[in-house]
Order: C-alpha cells, then structure tokens, then sequence
C-alpha cells in the first residue's frame, strides 16, 4: 500500500466518523430540545391550570361576599378577576398539545361563560346570598374538576417525556462510548499501522544503513511496509549489491597485483642480499654499504605492504584462517622489539613483561604480524625520535599489551577512521609513506581472536595502542624466556 492511499483511507474514515459523530449529536440534540419544550409546555399548562383554577374560587368567594356585605369595592375586584380569568383561558389554549388538552379547554371555557350567566342571572333574580352561592358552587366545582384533568393530563405527559428523555440521555451516552470506542479502535488501529507499516520498516532500514555504515558490507534491509519504503529498501539492497560486488573486483584485483609483484620483488630482495653480501666481502665501499642498507629497507616495507594487501583481501573475502594454540605471549612481543630495534637508531624502546608466563590462546604468527605493525606505526609515527614503551600486563580473563609512542599523535576527528581500509590521517597522509591497511589488518586480526585494540592518542604528545586478548586458561609447560637482543646502550628492559 503507497502512503498517499494510506493517507487517504485514514482521512475518509476520520471523516466518516466525524460525519456520524456530528449527525448522531445534532440529532441527540434535536430530540432533547423537543423533549425540553415538551416538558415546559407541560408544567405551563398545569401552572396556568392552576392559576384558572384558583382565580376563579378566588372571584366566586368576592362574589358571595358583596352579595353578603355590599361594599362597593369588591365590583371593581371581580371585574378585574374575571378578566383575568378570560385572559387565563386565552393562554391555556396556547399551551394544549393534543386534541384531548384542546377539548378540555373547550369545556372550561364553556363552562366559565355558564358560571358567568348563571351569576348574572341569580343576581338580577334577587335570590338571597347563601342560596346563590350553593347553586354558583356546583358549576366552580365543574370547573375544578376539568382543571384537575387537564392537570392530570399534563402531568402524565411530563412524566412520559422525562422517561423518553432518560432513554434519549442513555441512547446518546451509548452513541459517545460506541463513537469514543470507534475513535479509540481507529487511532489504536492507526497507530498499529503506522508502527508496522512505517515507524518499524524505518527503524530496520536506518539499522541497517547504520550497519552498513559502520562497514558491515553484508547489512542488508528486508523490504516491508509501505509501498515507498519497500522501494527504498529495495534500492538500498541494490545500491549494496553494486558497491559489493564493485569491492569484490577491488580486492581481487588488488590482491592479484600484490600476487604479481611479489615475484619480482622478491628477486629485487635477492639481488640487494647479494650486492650487500658483495659490499661485505670486499671490506670497502662505505657509502655503497649505506645505500645497500637502505635498498634492503625499502624492499622490506614494500613487502610488508604487499602483505598488508594480500590480508586485506583474505579477511574482505573471509578467507583469514587462524591456527590458534596455547602460548605465553612474552616471547612473542619480546621478538617483535628486537626486530625493531635495529632499524629505530633515533628512538629507545623499553620492554616492560611480567616475570611469569601470559598464557594466551592466539594464533602466534598473527599476532606477530599485529605487533610489527604497531611497532613499525611508532616509529613512523615518531620521525623526531623518543621513547615506545611496550608493556605486558595480565588480569582478569584479558592479556594486555600496549605499544605508547612520544610521537605526533592522532587528530580526535580522525580516530574513528584510521582502523578503516585504506584510511589514513589528513597530517601525515602526504608526509609518511604508508596506503593504511595496517591497522585496520590489526584490528581484524585481534577481532578474529576475540579481542579488542583500540587506541588512545594525544596530537603533539604520542599514542598508545593497546590490544586486549582472551588469556588462556589451561596451563602448559613454557620455555624460559630468553634474554632479549639489545644494542649498546639500550639496558632499560624490565621484568616483574
């Protein structure tokens, strides 16, 4: 499903629901306002009933009383009375709802005109006060009574429309739960879509850019939810493929031209052993045996950078094979040094090992490899000379071994890339020879053991580079260590 229909399902059944909402209250709201009127139109009818009712004894009582006492007053009060009560029938007609209502107000105005007449005539018939208001009195209690049903009627209609209003009341609190209910399901259903359709496809494909990112060439996104996404995901496992398989042909063909310049490399190698092997015999040619020297190293780095790109290769194709055994690891690091002494005449190193043997489960050629690197790193790293520390220490389940120059040190914005595939510092990419492979070899190899190395690192004050690997549990019988190789002057190796 694409967004925009997505979108568009959502916005038509918001609206719908909307629509309902509205309608259902509008017409809640229509029916409560009929009741309302209903009920006023009832309780007016039995006030305005009453109201007739008592005006009219009110008007038969000033009545009796000037026919018994004669004050003058009282005709004007039974005018205005009777008037009243003439006005009082006008207003009830108003209020009537039904045919029967309508009737009664019929008969009570029919038989206010009675009692009206017959007061009248028993008044011009001289006929003594008390007699005129026992014959008077039946036609008022005829009045009374079709007041009470009238009243009676307006009462059951009040009550009849309260109970329908307690039923609309109850009708529109079930239409707000269904309708909130409806609402709740819609915008829990929305959020649930949204969550597997959208929020959960994009947190994989940032995981797995983020992975990808990070070098890990084989992160790839599974195509899910909507339809942009899915085409996003697709294009980002093709964009993948591509660059893979761009990389794959790199490393092969990096790797076939390390092959290819190795052989005649190495006969580069053998021809300077026999010039220097020339220069040594004849016992003279002091600057051709510096210019021999020096031949010998550059074809010594040459061949490790060779080597540097033919493991790159492997470990890019997943073809780093590791024979791991149990060692004590001094030896090896103490191997490492000597070799490197030789060709560090600016620089002293120190060798800092425990007195008893660092038992370590790792592959020694490798590891070898790892701390020639980080070694020959010190030094190119260090062109004005200084102290390298090299260190031993064992604890807990992890050996530890850290190589601390005094050298130029590394900018903070480039130590998270000097461990990457031909990734080399922005200062000494122009001014040190080197295609950087070597630490990101490092890294892998000690990766590969189930280590770490990571790098602390100071511009203008040195670096340290420590590898941590798992020790090793089993004990074994080790050879005595040795005494190391050491040139004049170079007497600060320890031992703890």
């Amino acid at each position: 499903m694409k967004l925009r229909t997505a979108v568009g399902i959502f916005i038509a059944i918001s609206f719908a629901l909307f629509l309902a909402l509205a309608a259902s209250l509008f017409r809640v709201s229509e029916l409560l306002d009929r009741s309302a009127r209903d009920v006023a139109l009832a309780g007016e009818g039995i006030r305005i009933g009453e109201e007739l009712k008592s005006t009219l004894l009110t008007h038969n009582r000033n009545a009796f009383l000037y026919s018994l006492r004669g004050e003058p007053w009282r005709v004007d009060t039974r005018r205005e009375q009777r008037r009243e009560i003439i006005n009082i029938l006008a207003n009830l007609r108003l209020v009537t709802a039904s045919p029967e209502e309508e009737r009664i107000v019929t008969e009570l105005r029919d038989q206010v005109q009675i009692y009206f007449d017959q007061r009248r005539a028993l008044a011009e018939a001289g006929v003594s006060p008390l007699a005129e208001y026992l014959q008077i009195s039946d036609y008022v209690n005829g009045v009374v009574v079709e007041v009470d049903r009238l009243t009676a009627l307006n009462s059951a209609r009040m009550n009849l429309v309260m109970a329908e209003i307690d039923e609309r009341n109850a009708l529109a609190n079930d239409l707000a739960i269904l309708l909130l209910s409806l609402s709740a399901g819609l915008l829990l259903a929305l959020m649930a879509a949204a969550y597997f359709f959208a929020a959960r496809p994009l947190s994989r494909l940032a995981a797995s850019v983020e992975s990808y990112g990070k070098g890990e060439s084989g992160a790839r996104v599974r195509p899910t939810g909507l339809t942009e996404l899915k085409e996003i995901g697709a294009s980002f496992n093709a964009m993948a493929e591509r660059l893979e398989q761009r990389r794959q042909d790199q490393l092969r063909f990096v790797a076939s031209i390390a092959h290819d310049l190795r052989n005649p490399l190495h006969s580069i190698r053998l021809a300077a052993e026999v010039l220097t092997h020339k220069i040594g015999a004849s016992g003279d040619g002091g600057g051709e045996r510096e210019l021999s020297e020096m031949l010998r190293r550059q074809i010594r780095s040459l061949d490790l950078m060779l080597q540097d790109l033919l493991d790159t290769s492997r470990i890019e194709a997943g073809h780093l094979d590791l024979i791991r055994t149990v060692r004590d690891i001094r030896p090896l690091v103490q191997d490492a040094v000597d070799l490197h002494r030789s060709s560090a005449e600016l620089h002293e190193l120190i060798l800092d090992l425990p007195d008893a043997p660092v038992l370590c489960h790792c592959d020694p050629l490798r590891c070898s490899q790892v701390m020639n690197n980080l070694l020959s790193n010190a030094i190119k790293y260090s062109p004005n000379g200084g102290v390298i520390t090299v260190r031993v220490e064992s604890g807990g389940d992890n050996v530890e071994i850290s190589v601390h120059d005094q050298g130029i040190g590394i900018d903070p914005a480039d130590l998270s890339s000097i461990f990457k595939p031909f990734q080399r510092s922005a200062a000494t990419r122009e001014t040190i020879p080197g295609i950087g492979l070597g630490l990101s070899v490092s890294r892998r190899i000690v990766e590969a053991h189930g280590g770490r190395l990571e790098v602390i690192s100071v511009p203008g004050e040195g670096s340290t580079f420590t590898i941590q690997l798992p020790r090793a549990q089993a004990e074994a019988q080790m050879p005595p260590l040795r005494e190391p190789l050491q040139r004049p002057g170079s007497e600060r190796d320890v031992r703890h």
